[in-house]
């Protein structure tokens, strides 16, 4: 399924965290265009619904097209009870070799 847009691609440079609340998640596909990919790529993209207080500007989510950030989101979503919760994400490295390591927390003012 095409996630409608705009697509708000989740950026983090190499060491920068980002802490949000996520209310929700879907996941879909969209499509991008590279030098490499000219007429398109579809690729796998998980939009996490934050609060308004997690991102300065609408829209209210991010979408995460790091695949390898996507397996650990998704158990840490899953399931009753799984949200709201806080996440903190933090990129090392960078390139399609960049991983992400993942602090999870209760939503503040959630039971734990």
């Amino acid at each position: 399924m095409e996630l409608p847009g705009p697509i708000e691609f989740l950026e983090l440079a190499p060491g920068e965290s980002r802490t949000f609340t996520v209310l929700s998640f879907e996941e879909g596909e969209t499509t991008i265009r590279t030098a490499t990919s000219p007429g398109g790529k579809v690729i796998p993209l998980m939009r996490v619904h934050v609060t308004p207080e997690s991102k300065p500007a609408p829209p209210n989510y991010y979408d995460v097209s790091g695949v390898t950030l996507q397996h650990q989101l998704r158990p840490v979503l899953s399931g009753p009870g799984a949200t709201p919760r806080r996440l903190t994400v933090t990129k090392v490295g960078s390139g399609p070799s960049a991983r992400f390591t993942l602090e999870v927390a209760p939503a503040q003012g959630s039971p734990v």
